[in-house]
């Protein structure tokens, strides 16, 4: 459907659906790999370090080779990729290890935290199911890589499990969220408050846009134009007519217009990656501040919650004084 956006997860905290940090909290992002730097295709199943390897020690601790094979793997199986073997994403993944794993689920843990069996259990199917049918689209193929990669129910379940003492310890950071900064926040992200009714025609070309555009000025139907030029499949049968969308999941052009453009009349043609779209919006609904106040409250404390986090993290590997023995 050419008129929405594409949106693909690839991120595990937005898979999960816990606001997770494993994969978000780590800004420096590694560049995508290379074929020259990712393991061979049948690799992965062999431990990368002897497993008794010191890898990494830290104040209070060490990294063996076990523990950072286990970790390496479990990533894997989460991005769908073979990761890259360079110095840089090995570090990455120690420096990953200590904190998630090791330092703060102990800090949570002070603080009176404790992850339920049952939760647990519950949030790692979940893990299973979105992973396995939104990064690998099958669940087969996704537990045929759990058994390629030696990745067994429990490794899993430790996954999640630190990750969710980290999320209770992000979550119980204080919010100062004003309602000055709420506001500002409404008004500037207002498409996501806006539903909006419209016909759309699609075509590919500027010239055909200016066609379609001064016969429906001139008083042409919709419905007529639509199935003879609309390259949308989504609408073209349907008089382009899309009804109570969120104007924010609109492609951005189109969006802008759905925002702007006045009630009951045809716009100018508006391009996208897809053509160019002719509109008329039919009706326009924003939510008033007052009734979604209390949500963008919320969206702003998860904010500073993951900005706490990370100063947290920081400050965390700082103080650890990691010495990474890669070689």
């Amino acid at each position: 459907m050419a008129l929405w956006k594409r949106i693909i997860v690839r991120s595990v905290s937005a898979v999960l659906g816990l606001g997770l940090v494993l994969f978000i909290v780590f800004h420096h992002d590694v560049a995508k790999p290379t074929a020259s730097s990712l393991a061979p295709v049948g690799s992965s199943s062999d431990a990368l370090f002897p497993l008794h390897k010191i890898v990494a020690v830290y104040h209070g601790g060490r990294v063996t080779g076990s523990e950072f094979d286990q970790q390496y793997k479990l990533y894997e199986l989460a991005y769908g990729q073979p990761m890259p073997m360079t110095p840089p994403y090995e570090q990455e993944v120690i420096d990953k290890y200590i904190v998630v794993y090791r330092v703060l689920p102990r800090l949570a843990q002070q603080k009176g935290f404790a992850v339920n069996a049952g939760q647990l259990t519950a949030e790692t199917r979940l893990f299973q199911i979105q992973v396995g049918t939104q990064v690998y689209h099958s669940m087969v193929t996704f537990h045929d890589q759990m058994n390629r990669l030696g990745v067994t129910q429990a490794m899993l379940e430790a996954f999640v499990k630190q990750a969710m003492y980290v999320t209770d310890l992000q979550n119980s950071f204080p919010s100062t969220v004003s309602a000055r900064q709420a506001k500002i926040y409404y008004e500037s992200h207002l498409q996501n408050f806006t539903t909006v009714t419209l016909n759309q025609i699609l075509v590919k070309t500027s010239a055909e846009a200016a066609y379609v555009h001064k016969a429906l000025v001139g008083g042409g139907s919709y419905s007529n134009l639509a199935k003879r030029f609309s390259i949308d499949p989504g609408s073209k049968n349907n008089a382009g007519l899309y009804v109570g969308v969120k104007a924010s999941q609109l492609v951005p052009s189109v969006a802008n217009a759905s925002m702007t453009q006045p009630i009951g009349f045809v716009g100018n043609p508006v391009h996208s990656q897809y053509g160019y779209h002719i509109l008329r919006i039919d009706q326009r609904t924003i939510q008033p501040f007052a009734v979604v106040h209390t949500t963008i409250n919320q969206i702003l404390a998860q904010e500073e919650h993951l900005n706490a986090l990370q100063k947290l993290i920081r400050s965390t590997l700082v103080n650890a004084h990691v010495l990474y023995h890669l070689t």
